[in-house]
C-alpha cells in the first residue's frame, strides 16, 4: 500500500506542511527523548516517553508528504503504518511500533503496563534511531521544509 492509496482508504487526508511545524515536531521528539533521561524516572513512563517520540517522528514524516491522519480513523495506528511509505520503515520495525503503542495504551487506559528497564532501554533505542532516519529523510527530500 502506499500514501495514495490509505488517501483512497480515507486514512489520511491532504493537508499542506508548513515549516514551522516540522521544525516543531522534530523540536517535540527531541524533548520526548531528552525526557527519557530524567532522573528516577520509572521504565513505564520512560518507554511511553519513547513512544511519544516515535509517534512524532511519523507524524513529522506523514505531514512533510502533505498528510494528516483522517479524524476518527485510528490516528496512533495509522501515523505508525505510514512509516512504511515515508521513511521505508520495514514490517518488524512497524510491528516493533504498534507494539508500544498497545502498551502505551494498556496503560492509559487499564493502568497495566510493566517493562524492565531492558525493554524501555530498547525502546529509547528504537526512537533514537527513527529521530535520526526523519531528519536524514526530511535533509534529503523536504529541506525546504525544515532550513538549514
Amino acid at each position: 500500500m502506499s500514501l495514495s492509496e490509505m488517501e483512497s482508504r480515507e486514512e489520511i487526508g491532504r493537508l499542506g506542511p508548513t515549516q514551522r511545524e516540522l521544525r516543531r515536531l522534530v523540536s517535540a521528539a527531541k524533548k520526548q527523548l531528552n525526557d527519557t533521561n530524567a532522573r528516577g524516572l520509572s521504565a513505564e513512563s520512560k518507554l511511553v516517553h519513547a513512544y511519544q517520540a516515535i509517534l512524532i517522528c511519523a507524524k513529522a514524516a506523514l505531514r512533510a508528504n502533505g498528510y494528516r491522519v483522517t479524524a476518527g480513523k485510528g490516528e496512533h495506528f495509522v501515523t505508525l503504518q505510514s512509516l512504511a511509505h515515508t521513511v521505508g520503515s520495514d514490517a518488524r520495525a512497524i510491528r516493533y511500533y504498534q507494539s508500544l503503542r498497545k502498551k502505551r495504551h494498556d496503560d492509559l487506559y487499564d493502568g497495566t503496563l510493566r517493562v524492565s528497564g531492558k525493554e524501555s532501554d530498547e525502546a529509547v533505542g528504537k526512537a533514537e534511531e527513527l529521530l535520526k532516519a526523519i531528519e536524514l529523510y526530511l535533509r534529503l527530500n523536504f529541506k525546504h521544509l525544515i532550513g538549514d
